[in-house]
Parts: structure tokens; sequence; C-alpha cells
């Protein structure tokens, strides 16, 4: 039996679902920045009004205002913490789909050049 020669060049099923799995993974990342950056300032904001309604509400029972202070401010640590780390994986992830688009142009044109050789032998 005959072997059949695979055309290495043409972009494989896989390599498309890769492609298509990390852009869709960019665009959810996109997405969740865009979401967490909204909410993230509203709900900031949100935590310091109540953290100031608190306070009003806590001054008779003598509760020390800085404690109210320290817990919106671990709130805002993770809020900001969160927002960063969205961040990073978005810039992995475009970085990834970019490396894959790379690859497929450098395929390509390796392709190209094969065939160009294949057909002048």
């Amino acid at each position: 039996m005959g072997m059949v020669e695979q055309n290495c060049g043409t972009p494989t099923t896989i390599t498309r679902l890769r492609r298509t799995l990390h852009q869709d993974r960019l665009d959810w990342l996109n997405q969740l920045v865009t979401d967490l950056n909204s909410a993230g300032s509203r709900l900031i904001q949100e935590a310091q009004t109540r953290a100031s309604r608190l306070e009003s509400e806590l001054n008779p029972f003598r509760l020390e205002v800085s404690s109210v202070h320290e817990e919106n401010g671990r709130i805002r640590e993770e809020l900001e913490q969160v927002l960063s780390y969205a961040s990073y994986m978005r810039q992995e992830v475009a970085e990834t789909l970019d490396a894959l688009n790379q690859f497929e142009r450098g395929a390509e044109s390796w392709r190209k050049w094969y065939d160009g050789v294949r057909s002048q032998t």
C-alpha cells in the first residue's frame, strides 16, 4: 500500500479548534474585565456608602470606626486583585492566540515554499 501524502501546511482541525477556543476565552475575558471594571467601581462606591452609614449606626455602640474602614479596604483590595488577575489572564490568552496565528502564517508560508519546490521537481 502506498503512503498518502498529508498537506503539512494546512491548519488541522485541532489547530483551528485551539484558535477558536482561545478566541472564545479572549472574548469572555474581555467581557469579564469590562464587567469587573464597571461593577467593581460601583461595588466600591456602595461599600464606601455602607461603611459611612455603618459608622454612624455603630457610633452609639462605640465600635471603632477604623475596623469598618479596614474591612472596606480589604474588600476593595480583593476586588482589585480579581480585576488584576482577570486582566493578566486576558493578556495571556491574547498572547497565546497571537502565537497560534503567527504559527499558522508561518506554516502557510512554508507550505507555499514546499509546494513551489515540489512543483519544480
